[in-house]
């Protein structure tokens, strides 16, 4: 639970005292200070989770005691102490687009001042030295290795948790993936991929630029499409064309990949029905238009070996025991069934 005060005379000495605001000439230190509600928070309130929480200010602290702190499969690693006069959520805002990069948590009840996001914003657009000052702070942070590892993972985790079919998987999957992703950058006009000679070795996932997916026939681009960020490249290559490019893919601009390995891929593939079913539904629907369906056939996998996918025994793809029902089950008892067993039909 918090309290809610009126302007307090202790915000504009609280500002006058934190750096980079002291450097702040009079006005423009008094409309800061404002601008501040004070607000007091109880021990035990979690004011920010790392990855999670989207800040519309940033705190600035008056009194008690709070702790920040990155999550790593379970445990609190990279802990820190905050106390009177220092600031958190400000390089936040400036570097992750407001996504909390540590959980803040009230140790010792706390009075904090929270500055609105667009007067913090506009602060440092009027005053450049304070968003140098958050800036030097954070890349002196990522000096670490811990915290730059850290802060890698988990922005890599929310931004794969906004894009299906990496959203349809648990917190703790995506967290557990980190480790397993490398990012790649490619210059503008670099074909990654050659139609029916490079051997796709994991999921490409555009982070930032662009690129344009195609086939060639007769010496005529086809099939082709621009794909942005979030869109990804490789999934069906693996799962039914024997890890053969199905398609080409050249950068348009210079362009960060973020892969995940093969391995990791059929992995999630396994156990996941729900991450496998986004590629095979894709790979139904594309199979509909001839052109594509044309193109599987003369791939060179396809004409050496019938698709991957479809050749493998069904333990391979299939991760839960198959569940059968006699034919005079009724269809309420067999829907009871169904339910029983998580399962969207029976044998």
């Amino acid at each position: 639970m918090h309290e809610e005060y009126p302007m307090d005379p202790d915000a504009l000495k609280l500002l006058a005292s934190t750096p980079p605001f002291d450097r702040l000439p009079p006005p423009a230190a008094a409309a800061a200070a404002a601008a501040l509600t004070r607000m007091n928070f109880a021990r035990g309130t979690v004011l920010a989770v790392q990855g999670r929480t989207t800040l519309d200010y940033i705190y600035v602290v008056g009194s008690g005691r709070l702790e920040l702190f990155f999550e790593s499969e379970g445990r609190k690693v990279l802990k820190g102490a905050l106390g009177r006069g220092d600031v958190f959520g400000a390089i936040s805002l400036i570097v992750n687009a407001g996504l909390s990069i540590r959980t803040l948590t009230v140790v010792e009840d706390a009075g904090l001042f929270l500055m609105p996001r667009n007067v913090f914003r506009d602060l440092c657009r009027r005053h450049r030295f304070i968003e140098d000052h958050f800036n030097a702070q954070f890349d002196e942070r990522m000096q670490d290795e811990s915290y730059a590892s850290a802060i890698a993972s988990s922005q890599m985790a929310h931004f794969l948790a906004r894009i299906p079919p990496f959203s349809f998987l648990p917190e703790q999957e995506l967290a557990a993936l980190a480790p397993e992703i490398r990012r790649l950058f490619f210059p503008g006009d670099t074909r990654v991929f050659v139609q029916g000679e490079s051997r796709v070795d994991g999921l490409y996932i555009i982070q930032q630029g662009a690129a344009e997916r195609f086939s060639v026939d007769d010496q005529q681009k086809t099939l082709a499409g621009v794909l942005g960020e979030g869109e990804m490249f490789g999934g069906i290559s693996m799962l039914v064309n024997d890890m053969l490019a199905v398609r080409s893919l050249r950068t348009l601009e210079d362009s960060t990949f973020l892969k995940l390995p093969h391995q990791a891929f059929f992995d999630l593939c396994r156990r996941h029905a729900a991450f496998s079913e986004f590629f095979t539904d894709a790979f139904g629907k594309r199979m509909l238009d001839r052109s594509y369906a044309a193109l599987i056939a003369k791939s060179r996998s396809y004409s050496a070996e019938p698709l991957a996918l479809l050749n493998q025994p069904v333990a391979g793809v299939c991760s839960r025991r198959l569940v059968d029902c006699p034919p005079e089950l009724s269809i309420r008892a067999a829907a009871q069934l169904m339910s029983r067993n998580a399962v969207s039909c029976l044998l």
